[in-house]
């Protein structure tokens, strides 16, 4: 468990969850050094392998589970884009990512009676916006 200092959000948020699903959670330490990095990236794409983790609900505390899937089309300019990544109820805020290791969008919901998921699509506002948190 890392202690954190702060969490950030858009106003909008408070508003319309559904549509600006992001916070940024400074933590009280750096841990860059012993994680890792992930870059961020904003563009539209075609046919994109994206990989998830997170830690769902129906395995035990602390199992990471992964999926990847193919976005068929990632419209850049949309709020919430859909992925078929296979994930369940306490994977929200996972990041997915490419095979560049930049995060392109964060998942933040399963459509019911659909075997398809929501996630927001990290744009160039939106990377704009939180480098300057």
């Amino acid at each position: 468990v890392v202690p954190w200092s702060s969490v950030t959000v858009f106003d909008a948020f408070k508003k319309n969850p559904a549509k600006w699903d992001v916070a940024v959670v400074t933590l009280s330490k750096k841990l860059g050094s012993l994680t890792g990095y992930m870059g961020m990236a904003a563009g539209c794409s075609s046919n994109l392998d994206l990989t998830i983790a997170g830690y769902p609900q129906d395995q035990a505390q602390g199992t990471c589970m992964a999926d990847t899937c193919k976005v068929g089309y990632l419209d850049c300019n949309a709020l919430t884009n859909i992925h078929t990544c296979d994930t369940l109820m306490g994977m929200s805020g996972s990041p997915l990512w490419d095979n560049k290791n930049r995060i392109r969008m964060i998942h933040v919901a399963g459509i019911a009676g659909k075997p398809e998921n929501r996630a927001t699509t990290v744009t160039q506002f939106l990377i704009n916006t939180i480098s300057k948190w």
